[in-house]
């Protein structure tokens, strides 16, 4: 009898410990849903330099070029808010002699659609190869991103201030 009671307990034991795991699971998974909802994404904007009829064709060519027309601004483009956001931006001259330069700042928040500017002018971009400017931010559920987008490829053939976004990631 006394191992029959004890085998029970071992068996009752080994169902919470199975259901704590799948509560775990579940949770994670809810966790996940709810930040989906309210992510932030922030991004260099830029102004796209083509034809709306032309962008998926200028996309696949590997030729849509973008105008930074003000300077470099970030925007999120996320459905929620972007909390703690700092952003670094470096640059190569275009005589490629002579170290990086840049800017960095911070904002305590930024509200989905809303931008900021950074110290980086029109006139600072026209002057480099490429930019390459990198945002850390967390959402409200403490979730920590970066993003990075890298400007380059100058448009010489044309306009001295059009560039491609030639690579974009968040983490």
């Amino acid at each position: 009898m006394v191992y029959a009671s004890f085998a029970i307990s071992v068996l009752t034991l080994a169902v919470l410990i199975w259901y704590a795991w799948l509560t775990r699971g579940i949770e994670k998974a809810a966790n996940e849903q709810s930040e989906g909802l309210a992510k932030p994404v922030i991004v260099v904007e830029s102004s796209p330099d083509v034809p709306d009829s032309n962008v998926d064709e200028a996309i696949l060519g590997g030729g849509l070029f973008s105008e930074i027309v003000n300077g470099v601004r970030l925007l999120n483009i996320g459905t929620g808010p972007a909390l703690w956001v700092e952003w670094s931006a470096k640059g190569q001259h275009n005589t490629g002699e002579g170290p990086e330069s840049g800017s960095a700042g911070f904002v305590p928040y930024l509200r989905p659609n809303e931008t900021v500017d950074t110290e980086c002018s029109r006139a600072y971009v026209s002057g480099l190869n490429y930019l390459t400017v990198e945002c850390r931010y967390q959402s409200l559920s403490r979730t920590r991103y970066t993003s990075r987008t890298t400007i380059g490829d100058r448009d010489s053939t044309n306009h001295a201030d059009r560039f491609k976004i030639t690579s974009f990631e968040i983490r």
